[in-house]
C-alpha cells in the first residue's frame, strides 16, 4: 500500500492498553491491529513533549516537542524506507503518533555509529581529540539501562558471543542508516 490509502489504512488502528512508558516515549497496543494489505502486527507509539538528560535524572517539558519529535522521526524513517533499509516504521497517524512493527522480543541495546569524535567516546579514548574525523564509520554498543548508565558492551565479548551474527547485522543496518542521513543531509 502507498501514499493516502496507506495512511486512510493505518488511521483505521486505535489504540488499545499502555504496554510501556519511557522517559520520552509512550508504547500502546493496537486494538484490531492485523491491518488489511500489511499483515504485521503493529504498536502505537506516542511522543512526548518531555526532554531528559544525565539518564532521566534531569526532566524538562517543552510543549509541542512531541510534534517536532514525530515528524523529525517521521522524515528519517521514510527516508531510510525509501532506501531499503528496513525499519520498524508503518507510519505516522497523527502529529505526534506513529504505528510500529511490534516486536516479538525486545533487545536492550543501543547501536551508536559516529564519524566525528564527540561526547563519550572522548572520556574512553584520551588518545581520541574532539572533532577527529573517522575515515571509517566508529560504532559501539551500549547495554540500555539507566541505573547503570547504559554502559558499553565490550567488542571482544561481541565477537566471541555473536555466533548467530545478531551484532554484525545490527552494526550493518545502523551504519547503512547513518551513511544514507549523512548523504542526505550533506546536501542540506
Amino acid at each position: 500500500i502507498r501514499g493516502e490509502k496507506k495512511m486512510k489504512e493505518l488511521r483505521k488502528v486505535k489504540k488499545g492498553k499502555l504496554i510501556i512508558e519511557g522517559k520520552t516515549k509512550r508504547v500502546f497496543e493496537c486494538v484490531g491491529n492485523e491491518l488489511p494489505h500489511i499483515g504485521q502486527i503493529a504498536v502505537a507509539i506516542q511522543f512526548k513533549p518531555d526532554i531528559t538528560a544525565h539518564d532521566g535524572e534531569t526532566r524538562e517539558t517543552i510543549p509541542g516537542k512531541e510534534i517536532i519529535d514525530c515528524r523529525t522521526n517521521d522524515n528519517f524513517f521514510r527516508l531510510l524506507n525509501a532506501w531499503g533499509i528496513p525499519t520498524h516504521y508503518m507510519g505516522k497517524v497523527g502529529d505526534a503518533e506513529f504505528l510500529a512493527r511490534r516486536l516479538a522480543q525486545k533487545a536492550p541495546f543501543e547501536v551508536v555509529t559516529r564519524r566525528v569524535a564527540t561526547g563519550s567516546i572522548l572520556e574512553r579514548n584520551p588518545n581520541i581529540k574532539e572533532g577527529h574525523h573517522f575515515k571509517d564509520l566508529y560504532t559501539e554498543f551500549f547495554y540500555k539501562d539507566d541505573f547503570f548508565h547504559d554502559p558499553m558492551i565490550d567488542p571482544n565479548f561481541i565477537r566471541v558471543k555473536d555466533k548467530k551474527r545478531h551484532f554484525a547485522a545490527m552494526r550493518n543496518i545502523n551504519e547503512q542508516a547513518f551513511l544514507v542521513a549523512e548523504k542526505v543531509l550533506q546536501k542540506l
